[in-house]
């Protein structure tokens, strides 16, 4: 029979405010004070044992504070209905995932890098303190459904902007990482930082390959829409571009879950003129027409530069922060659908087999050792 008792009771019995630590389970932090624990683990069985020799459950509303040196929380697989640790500052890790939660307060936790709260009952959540939040985990939530976005590289304009409801500071994605997570309108967004179709003219093809596999390795569970990023003209370098990205992907229907981001359009507030550009970007030749309706749709956003001073990068900021809205919200209310390659995991294997040879071959010491881990990548 499971014991089930009060999680705040618990934990002010086991760890009082005034004294040391009483839990015989938790051998680490026997004897230390509430401000000398640094990892506070209190998972399903790591409370201890009931009365009858079967673990305990932690129920009702908890408050985790006198901890001020506390880094790492972990609660999960427990029955907490509300958790608030924003009297944790130096907390770094939190799992409290697996729970009953419908109230989360990580309110003042500047330091917060990890979070899962995954199978939880939470409704809504405020990072605005998290300026260092790197990874949320919320499947099964009521607030979440998992989404991937495969971003041109030139799309870093478009999420390089401040966004008070996750972090205060740019969110980006820095040159040489793969993947940073945010989120944002309920929506948990992987940004795939992928190479640009437009800039292999001095890269080989197996360069070309080894940055597609990246973004393949990335992105096993698939991608929910592809941002083909174009600045103010749809050149001739564009539609060469558009054309070798079908070609490399080589399957129909992956253009349908496309879309077109015209970046330094000034007017893209206004709803006419966007319309009326699409128009004439459809009008100018056969094959940009063809390009532009085999797509999602096309959207138009600004970026102005923020090396500027005064009015200007007031202005700029805003236009900026307006774009990144736009793009935001077409994705949450258009792009709900996982695209696939029906080849998907076969590639997937293909390319981790190539990841795992190209370690072997940095580590390899001979000559003869390196030649045999190429033929094995070539094949």
């Amino acid at each position: 029979m499971v014991n089930n008792i009060n999680a705040q009771e618990y934990l002010n019995k086991k760890y009082p405010k005034k004294g040391v630590c009483k839990s015989n389970s938790d051998k680490e932090n026997k004897d230390k004070k509430r401000e000398q624990i640094i990892i506070l683990d209190l998972s399903k069985g790591k409370v201890g044992k009931g009365r009858f020799n079967d673990g305990k459950i932690l129920e009702g509303s908890l408050k985790i504070e006198g901890f001020a040196n506390l880094q790492t929380l972990i609660i999960s697989s427990q029955s907490i209905t509300s958790l608030d640790v924003s009297n944790c500052c130096n907390l770094e890790k939190l799992d409290c995932s697996d729970n009953k939660i419908t109230d989360l307060d990580v309110a003042s936790c500047t330091n917060l890098k990890k979070i899962n709260c995954s199978s939880n009952n939470i409704k809504s959540l405020k990072f605005s303190d998290c300026l260092n939040l790197e990874e949320v985990k919320l499947s099964g939530c009521q607030v979440l459904d998992k989404n991937s976005i495969s971003l041109n590289k030139e799309a870093n304009l478009i999420f390089n902007i401040e966004e008070d409801k996750l972090v205060k500071g740019p969110v980006i994605i820095p040159a040489g990482e793969n993947i940073l997570n945010i989120l944002l309108i309920g929506k948990k967004y992987c940004l795939i930082d992928n190479i640009g179709f437009g800039d292999t003219s001095n890269l080989s093809e197996e360069d070309i390959l080894k940055r597609v596999a990246d973004g393949i390795y990335s992105a096993r569970e698939g991608i929910n829409q592809i941002l083909f990023v174009v600045d103010r003209r749809f050149t001739e370098k564009h539609t060469k571009a558009f054309k070798k990205f079908e070609r490399f992907i080589s399957e129909t229907g992956v253009t349908k879950f496309t879309t077109i981001v015209k970046t330094g359009f000034t007017s893209f507030g206004n709803p006419a003129l966007c319309e009326n550009d699409r128009r004439i970007l459809v009008n100018e030749n056969g094959e940009l027409k063809k390009i532009i309706e085999s797509c999602n749709n096309i959207i138009h956003v600004d970026n102005p530069s923020v090396a500027v001073e005064g009015d200007e990068l007031d202005l700029n900021v805003k236009k900026r922060k307006e774009s990144r809205k736009r793009v935001l919200n077409y994705l949450t209310e258009n792009c709900s659908e996982i695209y696939k390659l029906r080849e998907w995991d076969e590639l997937y294997s293909v390319m981790v087999k190539y990841k795992e040879a190209e370690e072997k071959l940095v580590n390899a010491k001979s000559e003869k050792e390196k030649a045999e881990i190429e033929i094995i990548k070539k094949s």
